[in-house]
């Protein structure tokens, strides 16, 4: 009796470990929140992520990472987020109890800026190129915590660059050369023209 029980302690073992481990949520997939992903300034989404945000310089540092391609390696700016004295950047506070809302901002908003959706112990970052100024946001937590329709808060980062931002990116090296080229370019045909002519 006890060599049968010995071995279905491993087994009971294994067994105990898959139950806690299904037990845990998984994150959901970014682009699963519709509403912010239909946004006709929408580019990008990365997510869902375990932890918080609260614009650390890590989380700086990983919106370059995954949005840099896409805004010229820009730095980003934490401006704030929903649970901040007064709101933080905007008028009021992320709605809780619904998949769906919308923030009004204090001031408008143009070019590059992130959305980080913060929801239970998860959040996502949705990438956004305003190309007028923005006054609200329609925020979805879908995609971010597994069956949970209240949001924690919302942040929001900021960028130079885009379709109306504050700055413009910077171009790249290859840029320049083909600019240099056409330029070379044009002023042989203008000379040319001038022998010829």
């Amino acid at each position: 009796m006890k060599t049968k029980l010995a071995g279905l302690l491993p087994l009971l073992a294994i067994a105990a470990t898959a139950g806690s481990a299904s037990a845990q949520p998984a994150a959901g997939t970014c682009t699963d929140a519709l509403t912010m992903v239909s946004a006709p300034f929408y580019l990008d989404c990365e997510g869902a992520f375990t932890g918080n945000i609260n614009g650390s310089a890590s989380e700086l540092t990983a919106l370059q990472t995954y949005f840099g391609s896409q805004t010229g390696n820009a730095a980003w700016t934490w401006v704030g987020k929903s649970d901040d004295g007064g709101n933080g950047p905007f008028t009021g506070s992320a709605p809780g109890g619904s998949a769906t809302g919308t923030l009004t901002l204090d001031a408008p908003l143009s070019g590059f800026f992130v959305v980080g959706i913060k929801q239970a112990n998860f959040f996502s970052y949705y990438l956004y190129n305003a190309t007028s100024p923005v006054t609200s946001i329609a925020i979805d937590s879908r995609g971010t915590a597994p069956n949970n329709n209240g949001f924690s808060h919302v942040g929001l980062y900021t960028a130079p660059g885009g379709g109306g931002g504050a700055g413009s990116v910077v171009p790249e090296p290859s840029t320049y050369m083909l600019l240099g080229t056409g330029l070379v370019g044009l002023m042989g045909v203008a000379a040319r023209r001038r022998r010829n002519g």
